[in-house]
């Protein structure tokens, strides 16, 4: 990796915000209290995993296929 690129052209940088999102939207629907129970709420949780699953998936596709480093 010999060339720069500015952190919003970064798979990897994407895929951690989006997990970072998804964490906090977590947080605070357990901090509202929302339980398994409702099934509006089973599905929003799917929703969130699922969204966490690809945030996650990007991060590693971006890492992998990477070919400058990250601007400073």
């Amino acid at each position: 990796m010999l060339d720069d690129k500015e952190w919003y052209e970064s798979e990897g940088v994407w895929g951690g915000v989006c997990v970072i999102a998804v964490c906090l939207i977590g947080i605070a629907m357990v901090i509202a209290g929302y339980t398994p129970e409702n099934i509006v709420t089973a599905l929003t949780q799917i929703s969130i995993l699922l969204a966490a699953l690809i945030g996650g998936g990007m991060g590693l596709h971006g890492r992998v296929k990477a070919t400058k480093r990250i601007r400073r």
